[in-house]
């Protein structure tokens, strides 16, 4: 949850892949992915030496948490879940 909230948070985030496993992400668009010490530290040095990349990534880290981990968007899966199941069970 600690990328997820960074995110929500607009804060740009260098995580490893396995960190990020399961999430809905891509690396360079909504946070940095490295697994080697080397590229984390460079992907880290890449955010604080450039404000329009750091603005970059925190903007659409957020529009994607924002779009798919939002309570609306949450309610919107369930209810589509659970409609669907009751129609199933419905004898015909």
């Amino acid at each position: 949850l600690k990328i997820m909230e960074s995110l929500a948070a607009k804060t740009p985030v260098v995580a490893t892949r396995v960190g990020a496993e399961g999430l809905d992400l891509a690396d360079e668009r909504h946070l940095f992915l490295a697994d080697a010490p080397e590229l984390f530290a460079r992907r880290c040095v890449a955010l604080l030496s450039d404000p329009a990349l750091r603005q970059s990534l925190a903007q659409t880290g957020y529009e994607q948490v924002r779009r798919f981990y939002s309570w609306a968007y949450v309610e919107t899966q369930v209810h589509r879940i659970v409609t669907g199941l009751l129609d199933d069970a419905r004898p015909e």
